[in-house]
């Protein structure tokens, strides 16, 4: 079972910012919106919508550890 699921909005954790597959999301920031949550025997199980400054609102697959929930600014 996924520690996410459908709906929830993600950002990068410290260790998806250093894996070089992720460089161009770590440059621009912003935060994704999980669109599938899939079982941990896939190799890539989370699915997100990726949007930052440049409105990009791309598709990308991610490992659990790659990813932190976005908390809400006050």
């Amino acid at each position: 079972m996924s520690k996410f699921k459908v709906g929830d909005l993600v950002q990068l954790s410290a260790a998806g910012k250093k894996r070089d597959s992720n460089w161009i999301l770590a440059r621009s920031g912003g935060f994704g919106l999980v669109v599938k949550a899939l079982d941990q025997n896939h190799l890539y199980p989370i699915e997100c919508y990726w949007s930052n400054e440049s409105r990009v609102n791309k598709k990308h697959i991610f490992k659990e550890y790659e990813l932190k929930r976005l908390k809400a600014k006050k």
